[in-house]
């Protein structure tokens, strides 16, 4: 395998078996590119599956894989809330193991301890019609200006931080972005403190924005 990593074939693979299934599926995130050639041993790819193929997912995924116990998941004392569905773990045994973690909705930590919320479901139609093909990669992606969002979303509610790689993303994505759409999807998860959020991704302010979210009142 050599340096820790993924074999790039088993990755492309998987994929290549994915594009043929007809399962509507995103990769959920690739952040510093680290797919394909660079996913450490260990590591799972997120990916998100259109609710109306779970059926067709699981079963192009039992003719390859076994699925095991989700460490997020109910097992572990985790809850879905909001009818959120239950994510799958899946093990690729034929691939060295390739791990894949499936959601069927998009979906972030809650404030509170071990729960897991659903974005809004404006956000989960938009998803599958404006989801974008990587040619060079060939496999779906969020679009960018979901995945802008989900950037901001994910270092608020699960990193709890903004770390210097989320930057990056960040950074990259802000002039691609739609500010309508990005804003029109800030305010179903953030409320009134959208134009302050917005304000503050304009002002490099990253760093401060989780505190000034969770000190926000004037909802």
């Amino acid at each position: 395998m050599g340096h820790g990593y993924q074999k790039r074939k088993n990755v492309k693979d998987f994929f290549e078996l994915l594009n043929s299934s007809g399962v509507r599926y995103v990769l959920i995130k690739n952040i510093h590119n680290e797919l394909p050639g660079h996913l450490a041993i260990g590591k799972d790819i997120d990916i998100l599956v259109e609710e109306r193929d779970k059926l067709k997912f699981r079963f192009l995924m039992k003719s390859i894989a076994r699925q095991y116990i989700h460490p997020c998941g109910k097992e572990n004392g985790w809850i879905n809330m909001y009818e959120l569905p239950e994510f799958e773990f899946w093990r690729i045994y034929q691939k060295d193991d390739l791990l894949i973690d499936v959601t069927y909705k998009l979906c972030c930590k809650s404030l509170m301890p071990k729960v897991w919320i659903p974005l809004d479901n404006t956000i989960q139609e938009y998803i599958w019609e404006h989801r974008s093909y990587d040619t060079e990669n060939d496999w779906w992606i969020l679009d960018i200006n979901t995945r802008f969002v989900y950037y901001i979303v994910r270092c608020v509610f699960d990193k709890r931080e903004f770390n210097s790689v989320y930057k990056k993303e960040i950074q990259a994505a802000k002039t691609l972005i739609d500010r309508d759409v990005v804003s029109g999807m800030f305010d179903v998860i953030f409320f009134e403190f959208s134009p302050t959020l917005f304000q503050m991704i304009d002002h490099d302010e990253l760093d401060g924005i989780r505190s000034a979210f969770l000190a926000y009142h004037d909802y």
